[in-house]
């Protein structure tokens, strides 16, 4: 009987969803934002501030003040089976499981003109609560893609949400991505795109919390 109890628990540790049953791997670190000048203007005016790099793998960066406490914000990013109500081009946003911190995710993307939707499957790992980064509290949230998930070729980064040091009772928020679609885009079509998704992304939580 003993030994049948051993063998069930061995099997059911075994039959655990392969991307819950390693720790995360973080791919890169997350920092506090380190703003410009020029940036700060944006953000002082009730604008966000982007920035995106096209290289191997381009990358995006938006910081943004939405006037709501950090908590409230957070929930929208935290509870992923909501981020398709917010997020731009966003058709699917689906929690699969969450162990603690660490979470399985799946999400489809609306594609521009011809281009295929893109689909995905992400390994999270989500703070529930706010963790320190360099001295400050904040919610973190990073994401990698699981690799032949989907139809993707690459992605990974991560939400940042902490309290306007600024302003109290509201929050600047970090959103870094990395991404490689797997499929050349034109310059045009990719500026359209981020002129698009990032100020959506605001405007999307912002009209969620009120």
């Amino acid at each position: 009987m003993l030994k049948l109890v051993q063998k069930t628990a061995i099997l059911a540790l075994i039959s655990v969803t392969p991307a819950l049953a390693m720790a995360f791997d973080s791919r890169e670190t997350v920092t506090l934002p380190q703003l410009s000048n020029a940036q700060q203007a944006l953000l002082a005016a009730g604008k966000p501030a982007v920035s995106t790099k096209r290289a191997k793998i381009n990358r995006g960066e938006l910081y943004a003040v939405i006037n709501a406490e950090p908590s409230k914000v957070w929930q929208h990013i935290y509870n992923y089976n909501d981020v398709k109500t917010w997020y731009p081009d966003m058709l699917e946003s689906k929690l699969i499981s969450r162990n603690g911190n660490d979470a399985e995710l799946a999400g489809k993307i609306d594609m521009p003109l011809v281009f295929e939707d893109r689909h995905f499957k992400l390994q999270g790992n989500y703070t529930a609560a706010p963790t320190m980064v360099e001295g400050k509290a904040a919610y973190v949230g990073q994401f990698n893609y699981v690799k032949g998930s989907g139809n993707m070729k690459d992605m990974y980064g991560y939400w940042l949400v902490m309290e306007n040091p600024n302003k109290k009772g509201t929050t600047l928020l970090k959103y870094v991505v990395n991404v490689d679609l797997g499929v050349w885009i034109p310059d045009f079509v990719l500026r359209w795109a981020q002129s698009r998704m990032f100020p959506g992304i605001v405007k999307g939580l912002e009209k969620k919390i009120k």
